[in-house]
């Protein structure tokens, strides 16, 4: 409230400057030609509403300069908005007549808007960081797959890693195992170390993996990434193993290490993976495929039959006689008569030859057919194949299992996948050799 009326007494005093002066304790009175009127009464009816709206805006200018002191400058400003409604009464004399002297310039009613604007500034001072070493281990890689079509009909494949590869191995290890068309591995280690006292450790792991405008078309393709068995198992160390079957994978393991006697240090890891743009399609491939089905049925047949059969050329059959009780009748002795012989021929009396090559005997056929038995085979079956495109990716059996360390693995099988493991490690000695 004090702070209230005191902006409106500075209002009051640029209103009437005649009627009301500061005194140096920093309070108002009336001036002078009007306290010689001892017998007038002045009243004020003030009405004052304060609308408060209050807007900050703080400025921050931090500046570091190598081998220099980091000054910080901060900059708080507020405003606040305050409604005044003034009334005022002219003076009066006991009598109840209006006293008007000559300095006495009394304004009317008067309503407006008084801004109040607050600036505050502080300013610190740090002193600067200075060292006498630096130990620093930064990975900055990228991996982009760009604008690549490839078209797999059929295709298999298969990425494995398993049985006892890398079992207890120790160290920095990286493996990458792919199947396929544009795939990106990397297994990357950064390691830094200063014995320098009051050194500087940093750390640092930034990637980038872009997979942008890609086609791929599947036509009952098979992709099979896999670690399994014993691979890596009871392994220790910095290990970075990638499996990718397919097409147009990233896969990357990163570990940046920084170690140097220092209270100051600085890890930080970064990946940014950004797909954009990619087509892939996966379809079944279809093709036509015949087999043979075996059958075997029993069967029975009915029928009748007509037709003509023919003398095939001319024929002279011969005629013997023998005597009386002899047998057989047509024998070839000595004491046989040869007789003679019948002509069937074209030329013989009443002759049919049907066929035009001699002979006079022929005949019409006709009659009754039944026949049964059992009829087997195979019969061809047509049919559509369909085979579809698979992606398989698995970590099984007792992969790394006991492994010991910094483990990243990455396993894909497909089109377009991103995977990345990044870790970074500031170690900060104290000055005897151990950690701080």
């Amino acid at each position: 409230m004090k702070r209230l009326l005191s902006l409106f007494s500075a209002t009051a005093l640029i209103l009437a400057p005649s009627l009301l002066i500061a005194g140096e304790d920093g309070n108002y009175r009336i001036s002078q030609s009007l306290e010689e009127h001892a017998n007038i009464s002045y009243e004020n009816n003030i009405d004052v509403s304060l609308s408060n709206d209050t807007s900050k805006k703080v400025d921050v200018n931090l500046k570091v300069v190598g081998g220099e002191d980091v000054t910080q400058t901060t900059t708080n400003t507020s405003e606040q908005s305050i409604s005044v409604s003034l009334t005022t009464e002219q003076p009066a004399d006991q009598n109840g007549g209006e006293i008007v002297t000559e300095d006495a310039h009394l304004p009317g009613d008067f309503e407006g808007t008084l801004t109040v604007t607050q600036t505050e500034t502080e300013t610190q001072t740090f002193p600067a960081l200075r060292v006498d070493g630096m130990s620093s281990a930064v990975i900055d890689n990228k991996q982009i797959l760009n604008k690549n079509d490839v078209a797999n009909v059929k295709n298999t494949n298969k990425a494995v890693m398993q049985g006892d590869a890398l079992k207890n191995a120790e160290g920095n290890m990286g493996a990458n195992v792919a199947a396929g068309d544009n795939n990106a591995q990397d297994n990357l280690t950064a390691i830094a170390y200063t014995q320098k006292n009051n050194s500087f450790v940093d750390a640092e792991v930034y990637k980038l993996q872009l997979s942008v405008e890609n086609e791929t078309c599947n036509l009952g393709a098979t992709n099979d990434a896999s670690l399994g068995g014993n691979a890596l198992m009871g392994a220790k160390g910095n290990i970075g193993a990638n499996v990718a079957s397919g097409n147009n994978n990233a896969q990357s393991n990163m570990t940046a290490i920084s170690v140097g006697p220092s209270k100051v240090g600085i890890a930080s890891a970064g990946v940014k993976q950004e797909a954009a743009f990619n087509q892939t399609s996966n379809m079944p491939h279809a093709k036509l495929a015949v087999e043979q089905a075996q059958f075997s049925v029993g069967i029975n047949l009915e029928g009748n039959y007509a037709g003509q059969s023919d003398q095939i050329g001319n024929v002279y059959p011969d005629i013997w006689t023998n005597e009386m009780g002899d047998s057989p009748l047509h024998p070839n002795g000595t004491d046989d008569v040869f007789f003679g012989h019948v002509d069937l021929d074209s030329q013989a009396q009443g002759a049919q030859d049907l066929n035009g090559d001699g002979g006079a005997l022929a005949f019409n056929e006709a009659g009754e057919i039944a026949l049964s038995g059992t009829v087997s085979g195979n019969i061809p079956v047509f049919f559509c194949e369909y085979a579809p495109t698979t992606n398989t990716a698995s970590l099984t059996g007792s992969a790394l299992m006991g492994a010991k360390g910094n483990i990243g693995v990455n396993v894909a099988a497909g089109t377009g996948n991103l995977q990345a493991n990044g870790l970074s490690i500031s170690a900060l000695l104290s000055t005897s050799g151990g950690m701080e």
